[in-house]
């Protein structure tokens, strides 16, 4: 049974690392080992993907709604090359849902590959110097200037490649999309914003998935402590949004590149020793 300081723990880590380039699900590997949390709670990963979610619909409201009403031109076939060269958000939209693709590819045909490397923490070390990598990589590009309606599909859909590798564990998604992004001279806070709202359906996928599994085996007496780390988890999930939207622009990403080597070679010389 998990305790209200060990949910509100896992949210606060779920939140922060969600969004910050430092790999949510590599954090939650290493923090369940720390907290000796016994078993996989899947309802309490369920309810602090839901935390995540509504701090990104928050946080961005005023471009979800405007793709919302972007929706229904997808139904005017004929019209497509205009409204994708003249309308940022039915662009938005049509790269969203390319770059999704690989996500979902990804996710049904490996699912059990990525799944299986959550019983490793040593994987998890490696693939967060990886994720560091890419992060000190993508600081290294000068003239990132590009806004977002330069986006093309091609370059939306290696993006989404790259949050579908994220599956990995300790492969941060917002550090590979919004390297990713850098890499093609996307500007940073386009890359940020569009790493944002590509996160939309791959955090809102993850609940539905997740979820169906649960909602008929939900434990009343552990759900006030995960009630509070959903909470936990939104809060944090729009602190984090805000710092890395200043630090993206900043471009101050060798922090998280710093950090998660740290982590990452920690983390190695402490299982190698083991």
């Amino acid at each position: 049974m998990i305790s209200v300081i060990e949910a509100v723990a896992l949210g606060v880590i779920q939140g922060l690392t969600e969004f910050l380039p430092v790999s949510s699900s590599g954090h939650l590997v290493l923090m369940q080992g720390i907290l000796e949390v016994q078993g996989h709670n899947l309802f309490l990963d369920v309810m602090l993907h839901l935390g995540t979610l509504f701090a990104v619909l928050l946080y961005f409201k005023e471009d979800v709604i405007a793709l919302l009403k972007a929706l229904p031109k997808l139904v005017q076939v004929s019209q497509y090359r205009d409204y994708f060269r003249e309308d940022l958000h039915f662009r938005l939209l049509c790269l969203i849902a390319l770059g999704t693709l690989p996500t979902v590819l990804i996710g049904f045909t490996l699912k059990d590959l990525f799944e299986s490397l959550f019983a490793s923490p040593l994987v998890v070390c490696f693939t967060l110097i990886l994720t560091g990598i890419m992060l000190f990589s993508a600081e290294r590009i000068k003239n990132s200037t590009r806004p977002l309606s330069e986006l093309r599909l091609g370059e939306g859909f290696f993006i989404g490649l790259m949050q579908g590798l994220a599956i990995t564990p300790g492969i941060s998604r917002s550090g590979s999309t919004i390297s990713a992004a850098l890499w093609q001279r996307i500007s940073p806070e386009a890359a940020a914003r569009f790493s944002f709202l590509l996160s939309i359906p791959a955090i809102g996928g993850a609940f539905i998935l997740e979820g169906k599994d649960v909602w008929g085996h939900i434990p009343q007496e552990e759900l006030f402590a995960i009630s509070l780390g959903t909470l936990a988890s939104f809060i944090s999930g729009l602190l984090a949004l805000r710092l890395l939207m200043q630090l993206v622009v900043k471009r101050k990403l060798d922090y998280f590149a710093y950090y998660c080597w740290l982590v990452g070679i920690g983390g190695l010389l402490y299982y190698l020793q083991a």
